[in-house]
């Protein structure tokens, strides 16, 4: 928090969000942290022969995941072309943030578009390997989304989190207080 800037903050399912107009944070548990962790670089793969994965595209993105269940952006979607019979090496992005404890990685199906969960490893692993088409989770809820701005408002409605800065307000997706869309998640009123 900056000294003298004035503090407006609501209290969530998830805890007390609160912005100075320079940073979004969240008290939860005792401890004050921001509302979202910065989105992992890009993971860099690599095709080759030697496993079950059918020939075709493979998209890849990565999200952290802090030890409360709090999920990050998702990365930018990279993708390979693995030839039939091959293997997919996945090799992680690393963190320095705090509280994170796992790197989650999603994974579409061959030449598909969408992205679900494939493996959730423990913040410290460099790499993984696909020998055989993952068994899949859920979908990357989010992806192409980006962490919440700051504000000089800050409120609750409805599971989602309302920031305001100017003369523009920013929404949260649903119970994801820290994360928005910025292609739907904002809206502009005029200046006076």
């Amino acid at each position: 928090l900056h000294p003298g800037a004035e503090v407006s903050y609501t209290a969530t399912p998830a805890g007390v969000y609160l912005s100075d107009g320079y940073g979004l944070l969240v008290f939860r548990d005792g401890a004050v942290a921001r509302a979202t962790m910065e989105a992992p670089n890009a993971p860099r793969l690599s095709a080759s022969i030697g496993g079950s994965l059918s020939g075709g595209l493979y998209q890849v993105a990565c999200t952290f995941e802090r030890q409360d269940g709090t999920q990050s952006c998702a990365s930018v979607t990279v993708q390979a072309d693995v030839p039939d019979g091959g293997i997919l090496d996945i090799h992680l992005p690393v963190t320095t943030q705090p509280l994170t404890a796992w790197v989650n990685v999603f994974v579409s199906p061959v030449n598909g578009d969408a992205l679900l969960l494939a493996e959730r490893m423990p913040i410290g692993t460099t790499s993984t390997t696909l020998y055989v088409p993952p068994e899949q989770g859920g979908r990357c809820m989010t992806l192409h989304m980006a962490p919440m701005p700051a504000g000089h408002i800050v409120r609750q409605h409805q599971g989602r989190l309302l920031v305001a800065r100017g003369t523009a307000v920013f929404t949260s997706q649903p119970y994801a207080y820290g994360i928005y869309d910025p292609a739907e998640d904002s809206m502009q009123f005029p200046a006076d």
